[in-house]
């Protein structure tokens, strides 16, 4: 386990040089296209560089669910692909039942083809993920957990605090970001009352690590007030309602927002499950609050 944290230190390092050259280098593209618009005295369409159209490009192929915000991937030609077996599309049209969902008609179209089993099948998902741009998502070495398939450190999306749950690039890993992910998609109606909003879903440019971006919570207190305690009965509660069973529910994946409790952590999360798995999520919450 020493060795596995070691590897995914240097790993994170190296990513973070990686990060680091890739932001100058828009920053460069940036102050080429500016310059060739100042130059051309109102000219620009004759004197805009290619660096400008790839800019423009890259900015329709944000990955972040903000705000029913267009969320595009464009095409090697500049145009973009509609919704089909290999693209995904979220437009502005899109139901969003609240801010920094991932939510929508194409977004479940996406977690269909996310929830096909196969390896052929999870690669095709991921690639149709679009790239976080360095001005949209930013991270820090500020780790808050560390496993042998993914790490969870603090960041921001478009300036909001926020959770990265950053996955390793692995077949097996893979699978785990798709069922987590479609699991957030299929339960979007119930981010931010019972499960944390989802804030992005991407790619990294340079490495290509999937991001699952959250809502940055806090952990629950010592002691846990009466409040906070009925809340996350509540949550559970509510995700019982709605059809599902959480099924790892520990003190790590209950957080707190401002007076709420929500759950985080949906890979093991099942629907239409059978009694004793609720059951048991029922017997887990209480052995963690009595725990406080």
């Amino acid at each position: 386990w020493g060795l596995e944290q070691q590897q995914h230190q240097q790993q994170w390092g190296s990513e973070q040089q990686q990060q680091q050259q890739w932001g100058l280098e828009q920053q460069q593209q940036q102050q080429l296209a500016q310059l060739s618009v100042h130059s051309s005295h109102g000219t620009a369409e004759s004197s805009v560089p290619e660096s400008a159209a790839i800019i423009g490009q890259h900015a329709q192929q944000t990955a972040v669910c903000r705000d029913g915000s267009s969320i595009d991937r464009g095409s090697s030609d500049g145009g973009s692909h509609t919704s089909s077996e290999h693209s995904v599309a979220v437009s502005s049209s899109s139901s969003m039942s609240g801010s920094s969902r991932a939510c929508g008609d194409d977004w479940q179209a996406w977690a269909d083809m996310a929830e096909k089993p196969g390896l052929e099948a999870a690669v095709a998902a991921v690639d149709v993920l679009p790239y976080l741009s360095s001005s949209e998502l930013r991270y820090t070495d500020d780790g808050i957990s560390c496993s042998s398939t993914s790490t969870v450190v603090k960041g921001c999306i478009v300036d909001e605090p926020a959770a990265l749950k950053l996955y390793c690039t692995k077949p097996e890993t893979m699978r785990l970001f798709l069922t987590e992910t479609a699991a957030y998609i299929r339960m979007a109606h119930l981010q931010g009352s019972c499960i944390v909003p989802v804030a992005a879903i991407g790619r990294l440019p340079h490495s290509g690590r999937c991001v699952l971006g959250l809502k940055l919570g806090q952990p629950l207190p010592r002691p846990l007030p009466a409040a906070l305690a009925n809340s996350a009965k509540a949550a559970l509660a509510e995700l019982h309602q709605a059809g599902y069973s959480h099924d790892d529910i520990n003190s790590g994946n209950l957080l707190v927002f401002g007076d709420k409790v929500l759950m985080c952590d949906l890979q093991t999360c099942q629907a239409n499950p059978k009694q004793h798995s609720l059951d048991e999520d029922i017997r887990q919450l209480q052995k963690v609050l009595e725990g406080f």
